[in-house]
């Protein structure tokens, strides 16, 4: 059986805040994952491969790089006024 931690809902889980988790899910998903790997059923060569299939590493450096480049594009703030929008923003 294979987990990933998410939620019961259709939210992306970039607007969750991490109260949203069930972690009962996670406790389940867990103590699994440890009898698994206590009964040798974990090739962890074998889930290196298939995780790592789970990415396209060259659209992620062009997505960091834009990032890196808006961020240094942007204009600079006071630090009262980033912990303000970090305040209102965690808010939401």
């Amino acid at each position: 059986m294979q987990y990933l931690l998410e939620t019961r809902t259709n939210v992306s889980s970039k607007k969750l805040k991490k109260t949203d988790f069930f972690l009962t899910d996670v406790f389940r998903a867990i103590s699994e994952a440890i009898m698994i790997i206590a009964a040798g059923k974990h090739d962890p060569e074998k889930a290196h491969k298939r995780v790592k299939t789970f990415y396209d590493w060259r659209q992620i450096a062009m997505r960091t790089e834009k990032v890196y480049r808006t961020v240094m594009h942007s204009r600079q703030m006071e630090l009262m006024e980033r912990i303000e929008r970090y305040v209102v923003a965690s808010q939401k």
